[in-house]
């Protein structure tokens, strides 16, 4: 066993039911379920990314090319691996000192919707 599948053992009720991605270990970020959903191994994208370029000599263009249709692409039930883009932000920031785990609120995000400019006829 290795530390990925000691830490899945540990971790997660039914460890035999988690589907973890060959050589992508470097990747791993841990795992994750939905409410009541199925708990599925979790991997950082971008480090799939730059494993794929400097094991497999991959361009940027070529990696992300091959993770799209083999990796993210390759559905193998409902355990299959989840792939995420980290946010990275400078140490510290979004502090929520008055917020306890326990009193957490979760908020949903409105998607973005496109302003359009209204055009503005000068009158002379």
């Amino acid at each position: 066993m290795n530390l990925i599948s000691d830490y899945v053992e540990e971790t997660v009720f039914e460890p035999d039911n988690v589907v973890l991605a060959d050589g992508l270990d470097d990747a791993f970020v841990g795992v994750g379920n939905a409410f009541g959903g199925t708990t599925c191994a979790v991997y950082d994208k971008d480090k799939v990314i730059e494993i794929l370029m400097t094991r497999d000599g991959m361009t940027h263009d070529e990696a992300w090319e091959f993770f799209d249709f083999n990796i993210a692409g390759a559905y193998v039930g409902e355990a299959t691996p989840i792939f995420v883009r980290l946010m990275h932000r400078p140490t510290g920031q979004f502090k929520d000192t008055q917020t306890s785990s326990s009193s957490a609120v979760l908020t949903q995000t409105k998607p973005k919707t496109k302003r359009r400019k209204h055009a503005v006829k000068n009158k002379a």
